[in-house]
């Protein structure tokens, strides 16, 4: 278990990073920015890539580097400067302030403490907007990969455009993914079978797609096939391995 005290500047902050026992294992100084709160992270790691195991103290609950800790998973225990100050009475006579110094306190202050201390909790407001601006990435992801499939089959297996109410629909990606091309669709002797094991329940559906299918394919020669097949297959595996995906898909055929 890592015990690290942060003490906070406006242009720096000091840490300490101490274990169970309370030997110090590393301290230095960062930047107040986010390659300091990054370069921080990766000393962290160093000494525990367990984010489970690290606890991190320091006075200020409303700092940037508390809400880019706690967004990454990191415990943060707030602790309350009066209660430093008195830990610092007991630990140093003197009562000589140092920032180094504090990182080290509140290391150790935290160790003996962070069962009675509450963690820093983000705002369920604050989440949600985070949830919003990441869907909000996968969406334009999801429509960045929709349009090149899109694209792909365009050059070389129009029917699947035609056949489906969405192509990144599940159920068009898990028959996509077991067939590449029209003349592999015409040979199956059990299509309806095949349908069915993709979700095609609907009689609307299999109508469209039966449409789409007896269709007749332009010439195309096998070498555009080949190469086509394999940047579709790549999109559709995308789509199908993406969990994300599956929760920003279209209405069900």
């Amino acid at each position: 278990m890592l015990f690290i005290g942060v003490d906070l500047s406006d242009r720096f902050f000091d840490y300490c990073i101490s274990n169970s026992s309370g030997k110090v294992l590393s301290r230095n100084s960062f930047d107040f920015n986010d390659d300091g709160f990054y370069s921080f992270v990766a000393c962290i790691q160093k000494h525990e890539p367990d984010i489970q195991n690290c606890v991190v103290g320091m006075e200020n609950p409303h700092s940037r580097l508390v809400d880019f800790l706690v967004q990454r998973g990191y415990t943060v225990m707030p602790t309350h400067p009066e209660s430093i100050a008195r830990y610092r009475e007991s630990r140093i006579p003197s009562r000589a302030k140092s920032d180094p110094v504090d990182a080290r306190l509140i290391a150790d202050y935290i160790r003996e403490h962070h069962k009675d201390l509450r963690p820093i909790n983000m705002p369920d407001e604050i989440i949600r907007e985070l949830s919003i601006e990441d869907r909000d990435k996968l969406i334009e992801q999801k429509v960045r990969f929709s349009n090149q499939l899109t694209s792909t089959l365009k050059d070389y297996f129009p029917q699947a455009l035609e056949a489906f109410g969405s192509i990144t629909n599940k159920s068009a990606l898990e028959f996509l993914a077991r067939f590449d091309a029209h003349k592999d669709v015409k040979a199956l002797p059990m299509l309806e079978k095949v349908l069915t094991e993709c979700q095609f329940f609907r009689k609307d559906s299999k109508e469209r797609f039966h449409n789409a299918m007896d269709k007749k394919p332009s010439a195309i020669s096998n070498a555009v096939i080949k190469a086509k097949t394999r940047l579709k297959n790549i999109l559709v595996g995308h789509f199908l391995r993406t969990p994300p995906f599956a929760y920003l898909s279209d209405r069900r055929l």
